[in-house]
């Protein structure tokens, strides 16, 4: 009875162990806590390849050495779609991120770059070339100064190019007020924004990217400036059921190269059916 009653207390111990492990204690060998960041040697020193994060760890640093070596870029996808980063620290010495390294993730609320980085900068969490002439991502998650999901945001007027996937999956703001340095939105730079409900871009655009505002369900209305001069593929598509969308073009359609259905789809105003009132 003795000999029954000390196997049971062991094996009472060890299911309390492994339940231990289970819920992720530190010192347990089964399961690691630790983030898994992989890196490439390319050249110059270090690439970001993957990371994969965990729910414990919502600050992602990317550091200015890895090995003695500096750490020079961000791979495409290498920290797309994940669920728990909300605060991205860019090194010093990165010198090249690539369009879509942050694609998808939705829960970023900051970007922060150290000062002594040539190539890229911060302002206000939202992720800049240097000089401030391209706007590279916007934080899906961004919150004000009261901790609150911020829904209108102003393009600061140094901007010349949104870039390729800035505003990617956003689905907070209901409004983008876009300045008059604005010259050229790359391919997909507000796909699937489902929250925006216009868009009204500024005189002194000239190109919209393929696209650029498809699948932004929420809109209704789109006004499109008089320099316009290229609508790419499938710049505003979507099969949204509004059926009190305004379309507004200032400019004349001979002078405009249009992409493949870049018009709007939707119940009330289908593609081939823009009226000479709207496009004149």
């Amino acid at each position: 009875m003795k000999k029954f009653q000390g196997s049971r207390k062991a094996w009472v111990w060890l299911c309390a162990a492994l339940l231990l492990c289970l819920f992720g204690l530190s010192s347990c060998s089964l399961f690691s806590s630790e983030d898994e960041i992989t890196y490439k040697d390319v050249e110059g020193g270090k690439m970001l390849y993957r990371y994969e994060g965990n729910s414990t760890n919502d600050t992602l640093v990317i550091p200015d050495e890895i090995d003695g070596q500096p750490v020079v870029a961000l791979d495409s996808f290498s920290v797309a779609a994940s669920e728990n980063v909300k605060f991205v620290v860019i090194g010093k010495n990165v010198t090249s991120i690539d369009r879509r390294a942050f694609c998808g993730s939705l829960h970023i609320e900051k970007y922060t770059v150290d000062e002594e980085n040539p190539s890229y900068k911060s302002v206000d969490g939202v992720l800049f070339s240097k000089d401030g002439k391209k706007l590279l991502a916007y934080p899906n998650a961004r919150k004000d100064g009261e901790g609150k999901t911020v829904t209108e945001y102003a393009i600061p007027d140094t901007v010349e190019e949104i870039g390729e996937t800035a505003f990617y999956f956003n689905n907070s703001l209901e409004k983008v007020i876009f300045p008059a340095s604005l010259q050229k939105i790359d391919d997909y730079g507000f796909i699937k924004c489902s929250a925006l409900t216009e868009i009204v871009l500024n005189e002194g655009l000239t190109e919209i990217g393929v696209d650029s505002f498809s699948f932004c369900d929420a809109v209704q209305k789109i006004v499109l400036p008089s320099t316009l001069q290229k609508i790419g593929d499938y710049a505003f598509f979507s099969q949204s059921s509004n059926k009190n969308l305004v379309f507004q073009a200032n400019c004349l359609q001979a002078n405009v190269q249009c992409g493949t259905d870049w018009k709007p789809s939707v119940n009330g105003l289908k593609s081939g059916e823009i009226t000479p009132e709207s496009w004149r």
